[in-house]
């Protein structure tokens, strides 16, 4: 049965693991202050409300998370090769060839 927030294409599990995994990769890169992660989620809403997009809402939640950690984390760490892909549930960030 579809609930009311995938009806909406809402999909909550998708959007809080593709979160976590945004905190992650900070916290594997050294950068695991509290500050830095709240800087993540306002720079996060701030792409949303700059780019987002009502019909495809989970997944431009996730890219709104997974650019800015990449745009942070290259910021930091030019060195380090940071790539993600975006796909509901199956959405995935990688540092350096392996998944976080």
């Amino acid at each position: 049965m579809i609930t009311n927030m995938q009806y909406l294409g809402i999909y909550e599990d998708a959007i809080d693991t593709a979160i976590e995994s945004a905190e992650n990769a900070f916290v594997e890169c050294g950068i695991n202050t509290i500050d830095q992660i709240h800087l993540l989620h306002e720079n996060a809403m701030e792409y949303l409300k700059e780019n987002g997009s009502f019909e495809e809402i989970t997944n431009s939640i996730i890219y709104a998370y997974f650019d800015t950690a990449k745009w942070m984390i290259n910021d930091q760490f030019p060195d380090r090769t940071v790539d993600y892909f975006v796909n509901c549930r199956d959405s995935h960030f990688i540092i350096d060839g392996h998944e976080v």
